[in-house]
């Protein structure tokens, strides 16, 4: 079994994200997400600003920890 990019992993979290939010909303809250790497069980993403992370921290924390989690059940989520 081939070990998933970072990019592959995101891709695919992206998928199930955009099934489960509006349309307006996954423009503005998660098209903007960089992965930057995937370090042992660690994703580590890139939002834009301080507030970008602080408003996903208060409305999307849980649909992103689920949907990592769903896709690679070996990364670790942090907020």
């Amino acid at each position: 079994m081939t070990q998933k990019s970072y990019q592959e992993i995101w891709d695919n979290c992206l998928l199930i994200i955009k099934d489960n939010v509006t349309h307006q909303n996954f423009k503005t809250w998660f098209k903007p997400i960089k992965p930057i790497s995937i370090e042992g069980h660690i994703l580590t993403i890139q939002v834009p600003s301080q507030f970008f992370y602080e408003w996903l921290e208060n409305n999307y924390i849980t649909l992103l920890k689920k949907t990592i989690k769903r896709e690679n059940k070996i990364i670790k989520v942090f907020s």
